[in-house]
């Protein structure tokens, strides 16, 4: 009766399960299910099933009925059902966007301030004494990113009130997000403001608005071992001070002298107002390892606010 072949996003993963329970198996994009001499007397199923990776090859016989049930690919991913493969949900805004100036769109409200080195990272000066270690607003701060082995890591700062924090140990290409992880007070989050920058103090890289417990933040850097695939992107601009949006990306973070790759311009859209989404029938910008991928706003005629969202499926080498 042929083959059924999950080929493209979307058509999801089948799972086959033999009711008199002498086999399960999960069908796969590496998978082909194949049904054989199949015949049906008196409302009883006679035949054979195979899945060509070797999974399962049985006979039905006259206990055993065959039931195949289809589930949502990204859905089965979201869940860690599918081996190799993750998604990456980004959000960020950027409620001061400059007329005719890019910016980030992200809380920092700047151009893009990717480092040239890995580097430790700290809480910077300037915050809430409520914010401390045994205060009652943020007392840990969790910031995750790319390691200096580009492997995508975490780690957890102890908040200092005003004062600046201790450096972490981990050594950062990127910081792509922040949260707060310990609070002094239930249904709290941060006092005030938390800006996390570069150990020597030069560079902001990222921050947490007030009362917000999260950064806002539009990037991200894939691991070593990955390739990212844009799924949607979804972007909401002030109705009455339009914006233009553009997706850039940068292939090799670590080539800093001569070498060195261009940022390259995958997707722009003139004038935005309200909301707009963009979802590809198939995703049509792939994100090499040690790659970068942010999305930028510029104002059309006024400053305005920009908040965006963008989705990511992520593969491990290999799958």
């Amino acid at each position: 009766m042929g083959d059924i072949t999950e080929q493209q996003r979307g058509q999801g993963i089948l799972t086959v399960t033999l009711t008199d329970g002498n086999k399960t198996a999960s069908f796969t994009s590496s998978s082909q299910l194949r049904v054989e001499s199949l015949a049906t007397f008196s409302d009883v199923t006679i035949g054979k099933v195979k899945i060509t990776d070797g999974s399962l090859d049985v006979a039905l016989t006259s206990n055993s009925e065959l039931a195949v049930r289809s589930s949502d690919f990204l859905a089965e991913v979201r869940k860690k059902n599918v081996p190799g493969h993750s998604m990456v949900h980004k959000f960020g805004r950027n409620d001061a966007v400059a007329n005719g100036a890019w910016e980030l769109i992200s809380l920092t409200s700047s151009a893009p301030n990717f480092r040239t080195s890995a580097a430790t990272v700290r809480i910077k000066a300037g915050g809430d004494a409520a914010d401390t270690a045994a205060g009652a607003g943020a007392r840990e701060v969790t910031v995750q990113g790319i390691d200096a082995s580009f492997a995508e890591t975490s780690e957890a700062i102890a908040t200092n009130g005003a004062g600046a924090s201790v450096t972490t140990t981990t050594f950062f290409w990127r910081i792509h997000r922040a949260w707060v992880s310990d609070i002094g007070t239930y249904g709290a989050a941060n006092t005030a403001a938390v800006t996390i920058e570069d150990s020597a103090g030069d560079n902001d890289m990222i921050l947490i608005g007030t009362d917000e417990g999260q950064t806002q933040y539009t990037a991200w850097t894939v691991p070593e071992s990955r390739t990212a695939y844009l799924l949607s992107l979804h972007v909401t601009v002030d109705a009455q001070k339009p914006a233009d949006i553009r997706v850039f990306t940068r292939d090799d973070i670590d080539a800093v002298s001569s070498g060195m790759k261009s940022k390259r311009l995958k997707l722009y859209f003139d004038g935005i107002s309200g909301s707009f989404v963009y979802r590809p029938v198939g995703p049509d910008t792939n994100i090499n390892q040690k790659s970068d991928i942010w999305v930028e706003a510029q104002g059309s005629g006024a400053q305005t606010e920009v908040s965006c969202d963008f989705e990511l499926l992520v593969v491990e080498a290999g799958f």
